[in-house]
């Protein structure tokens, strides 16, 4: 069973980093924006594909960023609401958008429609611990860019200026095209959102102890997930996905019972 050590690392590791962002996602209100971004690179690496570029290479990884760099740049200047169309169905669209991209992309390459699938569910069984070193490395690496251009953002230029959020899109986009190609679009929406639904849900206040119980959901589910994969034979994304949704809908029944089903207050992000 050592074999499994490296996938759960992974799931740390995402849960780790998603649930910084998903906080700020939800406070934000830009629930899908992980998706599309998500997405996005899917579709990116799937242009890679149908290029010619190999899977395996870096050229991929290249065109995803580039894909999401620009989603970035569109999201940026797409205002919260506009003419009674919010944000959220600008961002549903181009979500749908790189879907149908991801499908006419991949016809252009079918040796390689097995691709798609992982884009999706992910391969997270597979990695190995030297893949878990990389991945924390580069979100370091990331993780110190995006605090040194949010400095450098928040000094130069006035607090209401659409560059703050086009810093921020792009580290969010980059973290996830190197998610995806590691767990799939589906499971990093997972890592996004649901970790930081159970912290909100539970009623923590001070941030890093909602970060800190965050990240012990996101492992919990993560291990059962793993276990279910490997004992009921199911596909690991899909197992940690349900693991997901089970775990955190009986975490909402328990706060509802114990709370007497009376409405909550909101806790500051």
């Amino acid at each position: 069973m050592i074999w499994i050590l490296a996938p759960f690392l992974v799931c740390v590791v995402l849960s780790c980093v998603h649930a910084l962002l998903g906080f700020r996602v939800i406070a934000r209100n830009i629930i899908f924006l992980d998706l599309a971004l998500a997405q996005l690179a899917a579709f990116g690496a799937t242009l890679g594909l149908a290029f010619g570029l190999s899977p395996e290479g870096a050229g991929m990884t290249v065109t995803a960023m580039v894909m999401t760099t620009i989603g970035a740049m569109f999201f940026t200047f797409i205002p919260e609401k506009y003419r009674g169309v919010s944000q959220e169905v600008v961002i549903g669209l181009v979500y749908v958008m790189a879907v149908a991209g991801v499908v006419i992309a991949i016809r252009s390459s079918p040796a390689e429609a097995h691709h798609l699938t992982d884009m999706l569910v992910g391969n997270i069984l597979f990695v190995s611990l030297s893949d878990v070193g990389s991945l924390a490395i580069y979100y370091g690496a990331l993780i110190a860019i995006y605090a040194g251009l949010r400095r450098f953002v928040l000094s130069h230029l006035p607090q209401g200026s659409r560059w703050h959020d086009f810093v921020f899109y792009v580290f969010f986009g980059w973290v996830v095209t190197s998610s995806v190609k590691v767990a799939g679009v589906l499971l990093v929406f997972v890592f996004l959102i649901v970790p930081a639904v159970a912290a909100l849900w539970w009623g923590i206040q001070r941030p890093f102890y909602r970060w800190l119980f965050a990240l012990v959901f996101g492992m919990l589910f993560s291990a059962l997930g793993l276990l279910m994969s490997i004992f009921l034979d199911w596909p690991t994304g899909a197992a940690i996905v349900l693991a997901a949704g089970a775990m955190v809908s009986l975490l909402r029944i328990v706060v509802a019972m114990f709370n007497g089903g009376s409405k909550t207050t909101k806790p500051a992000i």
